[in-house]
């Protein structure tokens, strides 16, 4: 499983951190120097060629990333010090990174959990592109309009089903916005119109306007 490999990976990139300074450096700062590292970069740039389903790396086999610090904290990241250096123990963030797909730019996201002890980290893997909702909002998207695309490309196996990128259509506000969801469906690319609409209750979502190519 990718998961299993990710966390690999991890075992080797994520051994050393930065080193002891003779000041005591606050959490924040050893963040900053963590999401800025070679060791990160490397991490982002393993787990997002790692996701990438079999027909986009047969157009681009490797991506690299050219952006790697932009992130929204959910839990502070707090580091330990193991034998002179700094280790991530806990905390969680969304990472979204900016890669270099064979000449044309992408975004990738995920979120990153830190496993308290291990000096690792969980990622989930979350909406590529230009989506601006929370995780609450995202996950009742991916609950409403997955099983519509997967239908109306009429594939049935949600093994074979993974968003390739999310592109907005109109700016996003609290009234709500639209955007342009792409997968691959089966081998097939299936495009969605994806509309939230404010409610008294929170956001309603609806997809349309239906593409397969």
């Amino acid at each position: 499983m990718i998961v299993r490999h990710i966390l690999m990976i991890l075992a080797s990139l994520l051994l050393a951190s930065q080193a002891l300074a003779q000041a005591e450096p606050d959490q924040k700062s050893l963040f900053g120097g963590y999401v800025n590292s070679a060791v990160y970069h490397g991490y982002l740039e393993q787990i997002f060629n790692l996701r990438e389903p079999a027909i986009l790396k047969a157009e681009c086999p490797v991506m690299k990333v050219v952006e790697q610090n932009r992130t929204i904290v959910l839990e502070q990241p707090k580091f330990v010090r193991v034998d002179g250096n700094f280790r991530i123990d806990t905390g969680s963030w969304v990472a979204l990174a900016v890669l270099d797909r064979c000449g044309s730019q992408v975004t990738r996201r995920a979120l990153l959990k830190a496993i308290p002890g291990a000096n690792q980290l969980q990622p989930v893997f979350l909406l590529p592109g230009d989506f601006h909702g929370n995780l609450k909002l995202e996950a009742d998207a991916v609950r409403i309009v997955t099983p519509a695309m997967m239908a109306f490309a009429k594939c049935r196996d949600g093994s074979k089903f993974q968003v390739i990128n999310v592109t907005a259509i109109t700016p996003a506000s609290a009234n709500g916005w639209s955007e342009t969801w792409t997968a691959i469906a089966c081998d097939t690319k299936v495009d969605a119109e994806v509309t939230y609409r404010a409610t008294g209750e929170g956001m309603n979502i609806s997809a349309g306007k239906w593409k397969v190519y």
